[in-house]
């Protein structure tokens, strides 16, 4: 089925309960990160021009590359997937090759998966990898777009929680987190020292939104587009806009408590990143003669 015809304008509770089925979508492309000492870090399975690797921030990336290993949360249920920080190469994308990021951007990273025996053991998870390709973000139309219908993923540190127990017979240590798609209202768009930045307007402390943001770093910034298929039937189709990478204090509007989040959007994601990843093909080529 093709999408056609206009999409009618729905009431927030309609258009919040067609939004709930791109969970699944979002939550298979989401990857979850965690490291000693039961520290979150998020990001987006990605893949262009053949690589394949962990859209995040580039904060995050630095952070969980830096030890001895960390892992990778591939199940609902109880495991252990570990991966070597030698298995991957940290690409940065933006002028900050030193990584001292600040709250001035840029802060975006690409985790290239270099391990091919790692990389069939994500798939056998049946982790999927986004396509970075224009053809999903010309999707967005920034001109005509609902405010309403934007998210982010990741996982808060306030919701982890550690206990101990049997794995394999072997007592062990056991972090639980959520991997959460958290409902925002469209903000701003800005372009600024060549990267684009957008900010979503997210709860903090009522019904179900965190606290705190901390942990959510690195997650996907979801446009969750409603088409209308056949001229009857509505579907939303999440497209990935951006890269969280900050939050804002917390502010008071009309009686509730919102922060701003705000990460990379299109133009460091599909342009940047698909450029280097290009030159970076071009390079390998060119070595192997």
């Amino acid at each position: 089925m093709e999408a056609s015809g206009e999409v009618p304008r729905l009431s927030n509770q309609e258009l919040f309960e067609l939004l709930k089925g791109s969970a699944p979508f979002i939550h298979r492309h989401s990857a979850v990160i965690i490291v000693e000492g039961d520290r979150t870090f998020s990001g987006v399975y990605a893949k262009f021009h053949g690589y394949y690797g962990i859209l995040t921030a580039g904060h995050c990336a630095k952070d969980f590359m830096s030890g001895e290993r960390f892992g990778l949360v591939v199940s609902e249920s109880m495991h252990q997937f570990w991966a070597d920080p030698a298995s991957f190469e940290h690409i940065t994308i933006g002028d900050d090759e030193n990584g001292d990021y600040s709250l001035d951007g840029p802060d975006l990273s690409f985790a290239l998966i270099k391990d091919h025996r790692l990389l069939a053991a994500l798939f056998a998870k049946d982790i999927k990898f986004y396509e970075i390709l224009f053809d999903n973000v010309n999707r967005i139309d920034f001109r005509n777009i609902d405010t309403r219908s934007w998210c982010v993923s990741g996982n808060p540190k306030e919701n982890v929680a550690v206990s101990f127990g049997l794995l394999n017979g072997n007592a062990a240590k056991m972090v639980n987190t959520t991997a959460a798609v958290i409902q925002g209202f469209f903000q701003n768009y800005e372009e600024k020292g060549g990267h684009d930045y957008i900010s979503l307007s997210i709860g903090s402390a009522f019904e179900e939104f965190p606290v705190d943001y901390d942990g959510v770093s690195g997650g996907g910034i979801w446009y969750q587009k409603l088409v209308l298929f056949e001229k009857k039937t509505l579907a939303i189709e999440p497209v990935l806009a951006g890269i969280t990478c900050w939050q804002s204090a917390p502010t008071d509007q009309q009686g509730w408590t919102i922060r701003r989040i705000t990460g990379h959007c299109i133009t460091s994601v599909y342009g940047h990143m698909r450029r280097l990843l290009r030159e970076k093909w071009t390079l390998e080529q060119q070595s192997r003669g």
